[in-house]
């Protein structure tokens, strides 16, 4: 398969966003999302290392306002079609609602947003989230 018919391959994700506190998880979100058309021109310089494809941020907003951006804390080969991103937001991080979760590359576009979300992250939990992208 060459690398045209690659970037035809439809993508998914799936996000995974945990609440902690000083006890341990409290609450688990499981969410599948929508890939942005910017993705497949991030993935081709990706492929050629471009040195601005690189994915390196979650972002969270409250409609249209960025609440909080946190640089990608871990990345993960799952399998060979699957990578995975963390980010960890702090105790201390922010605190307050939030809608909508953009796996970002902060140098191009968005790579896949997560909408619809009714959350809130209090100053007393940290939220890990872990968001897989897959190439079905």
């Amino acid at each position: 398969m060459d690398i045209q018919e690659r970037l035809q391959l439809p993508l998914i994700g799936v996000v995974s966003l945990k609440w902690s506190d000083e006890n341990g998880f409290k609450r688990t979100m499981i969410k599948k999302n929508a890939i942005q058309p910017q993705a497949k021109e991030i993935l081709a310089k990706r492929l050629i290392q471009h040195p601005t494809s690189v994915i390196d941020q979650i972002k969270l907003y409250n409609g249209v306002n960025l609440v909080f951006a946190q640089p990608i804390t871990g990345t993960l080969i799952i399998a060979p079609q699957e990578v995975q991103f963390q980010a960890l937001f702090s105790k201390d991080s922010f605190s307050g609602d939030f809608t909508e979760a953009r796996l970002n590359c902060s140098s191009i576009a968005d790579f896949s947003i997560l909408n619809g979300l009714d959350a809130t992250k209090s100053s007393t939990e940290g939220l890990l989230i872990t968001w897989n992208i897959q190439i079905i």
